[in-house]
């Protein structure tokens, strides 16, 4: 439902003839699909800026893990994924506000606010703490002037040049809160145009002319215009350093011999109580429920739905005093003691367990991975082959810039020390295994590039798509030509578009300042701004392109 609700396109440039107030409509074409397509697709947009799937994905993960560090406990994926989404609509209309107003900070202010504001995790650390376990700024400073890069990132989780911009961003931010709360002096001109922006209204009669009307197979797009276009717009185009990798994700999953070894465990623990040893004893010391283990493995009463059904039906089905066989679920091997049983208000079970785990991977297991991953190192030239050889697929990463922290899409968690060495690694180089939680990660540096203008190659679909637009715009002008100027000789609105497929359509009242949803932010200002300069009723504009060339 979100990737619906937000990823509603409107086409960017048609042609439009009005009577009465305005003459410009926007057509409106609806583009959205069931989930990510390609590679990285859109998400949606934040006033005609796009939001990619990656990068909502691992904003959406990082909200997830800072839920479960702060409380055990998470929201519905729904509702993080509603968050995530709302404070990236507020952090882009903010961005995009602060470049409006020209607002800047300078690297002296910026240096004064880190000195002043140092990041979360130094005043945990015992150096920059005074004898009275105050905050030390002083220790703080001197440490700002001598040091590593490293040392910053253990302590903070994050790069000193993340966290700079991070620094700039937030003053930036500041000033503009500032400038919005300051009660600048505003001129009686300035109130007159913010009153009619506020209630000056006006209604249209409109002819819209969508491009849609026109067939992508009547358009034809030359080399030589493509050439042309990119030579011209080479700014556009500039991309700083730049690296791709070759990957392979080895998960660090358990094997089948972890499998059988937990459930061997478990059969083992559940002998030792039928043999007499006592349950909750056993519970403190081997289940892997941590939540419970310590009070021995005591989960109170609970009614049916609350647990996983093969836990559901194996307690509700043993009497009370008894212990059940293993039962096995998603999370691992579990050993019942059924203590009581309630039957109102509803059927409940009081109940203790025992959890073995058979979800993550035994020492062994792990060991023969790590082998993997350093046999990989070793195969230099040979890097595909060998992953093919362990049945390993090779993916290869999308171009990324030194101030990426994700590189590889799959992974939603930072890879810093994978970026910083693709940048000074030799090509066709590999890195040192990166482990995390839940993988091995065996990267080769593919390629590098330096600073300069993407390749026509990359951005030649982009170009021809925007060329195509333009020429689609021309052909609608010239087919709502002659309705024009049939409506020019003096003929109604609705007498000049019949028998032909263009139809007259009422819009408004609308002030100026109003938001519509007929028109995407890249096309507003030129929609309002055609329609107001139309100043009395019956008015006609004559042909109006949106946007204008």
């Amino acid at each position: 439902m979100l990737q619906l609700m937000r990823n509603q396109k409107i086409i960017k440039a048609l042609m439009w003839i009005v009577i009465i107030a305005f003459v410009a409509w926007l057509g409106l074409e609806l583009g959205y699909g069931g989930g990510p397509g390609g590679a990285n697709p859109e998400v949606g947009e934040v006033a005609g800026e796009s939001i990619y799937w990656v990068t909502h994905r691992r904003q959406v993960a990082e909200l997830r893990d800072f839920q479960r560090r702060q409380s055990n406990t998470m929201s519905d994926e729904f509702d993080i994924d509603e968050q995530v989404w709302q404070q990236t609509v507020q952090r882009e209309l903010l961005r995009q506000a602060i470049n409006r107003m020209k607002i800047t900070v300078t690297a002296e202010e910026v240096a004064d606010a880190m000195v002043m504001n140092p990041p979360q995790g130094f005043e945990q650390v015992p150096e920059f703490q005074t004898e009275t376990g105050a905050f030390n700024y002083e220790a703080y400073r001197e440490f700002l002037a001598t040091m590593t890069d490293q040392r910053w990132a253990q302590i903070t989780g994050m790069t000193f040049q993340e966290y700079e911009a991070q620094m700039r961003y937030n003053l930036q931010a500041q000033k503009l809160r500032q400038a919005i709360e300051g009660g600048a002096w505003v001129t009686e001109a300035e109130l007159r145009q913010a009153y009619r922006d506020q209630n000056e209204t006006v209604k249209l009669r409109v002819i819209p002319a969508p491009v849609s009307l026109v067939d992508d197979s009547e358009i034809e797009i030359t080399d030589a215009e493509v050439q042309q276009y990119y030579r011209s717009h080479l700014r556009e185009y500039a991309q700083p350093d730049r690296a791709m990798l070759r990957y392979v994700i080895i998960g660090r999953k358990p094997s089948a011999r972890d499998s059988i070894i937990a459930q061997n465990q478990a059969w083992d623990i559940y002998q030792q109580i039928q043999q007499g040893a006592d349950f909750a004893d056993l519970a403190r010391r081997y289940s892997e429920d941590e939540s419970n283990a310590g009070t021995g493995g005591d989960l109170g009463t609970f009614a049916r739905g609350m647990m996983v059904p093969p836990f559901e039906e194996a307690a509700f089905a043993a009497r009370p005093g008894t212990v059940t066989e293993p039962v096995h679920t998603r999370f691992g091997w579990h050993i019942i003691k059924v203590e009581r049983k309630v039957t109102t208000p509803e059927d409940s079970v009081e109940a203790k367990h025992i959890l073995v785990r058979d979800t993550e991977p035994g020492f062994e297991t792990l060991d023969s991975l790590q082998t993997i991953a350093e046999n990989l190192t070793a195969a230099h030239l040979q890097f595909a082959d060998r992953a093919r050889e362990y049945g390993l697929s090779v993916e290869t990463t999308p171009w990324f810039s030194h101030d990426v922290t994700y590189p590889i899409s799959q992974i939603a968690e930072p890879l810093r020390r994978l970026v910083r060495w693709a940048f000074v690694g030799e090509v066709d180089s590999i890195a040192t295994p990166h482990t995390t939680d839940d993988h091995i990660i065996v990267a080769q540096l593919a390629a590098r590039r330096t600073a300069g203008p993407r390749d026509l190659s990359e951005v030649r679909p982009q170009i021809e798509s925007k060329l195509r637009l333009e020429k689609k715009v021309d052909a609608a002008l010239r087919m709502l030509q002659p309705v024009a100027e049939r409506i020019a000789q003096g003929q109604p609105m609705d007498a000049a578009v019949h028998g032909t497929d263009f139809s007259v359509v009422d819009v408004g009242p609308f002030v100026r300042s109003q938001y519509l949803p007929e028109v995407e932010a890249g096309a507003f200002d030129g929609f309002t701004g055609a329609a107001f300069t139309l100043t009395r009723p019956g008015q006609m504009s004559g042909l109006v392109r949106i946007p204008e060339r």
